[in-house]
């Protein structure tokens, strides 16, 4: 057997896509933890992990990405 592999979304506000109301009826559903009005992803670097991972500069991952570089 394979593992899957786990994907967080996370909006641009730092709160992950559970903490949005609603999201499967209404994607843009308003954030339930801070004043955000409306889910919006955060950007994705090239090596597929987000701002967060790279909050200190290189990927904290181990994937050897030294900086954020944003998909298009």
């Amino acid at each position: 057997m394979f593992a899957l592999k786990k994907v967080v979304i996370v909006c641009a506000c730092a709160h992950s896509k559970r903490d949005h109301w609603c999201t499967k009826l209404q994607p843009q559903g308003k954030c339930l933890v801070c004043p955000c009005s409306a889910f919006n992803a955060e950007a994705v670097c090239a090596c597929g992990h987000g701002k967060k991972a790279h909050a200190k500069g290189p990927c904290h991952e181990g994937d050897g990405c030294k900086a954020f570089r944003p998909t298009s």
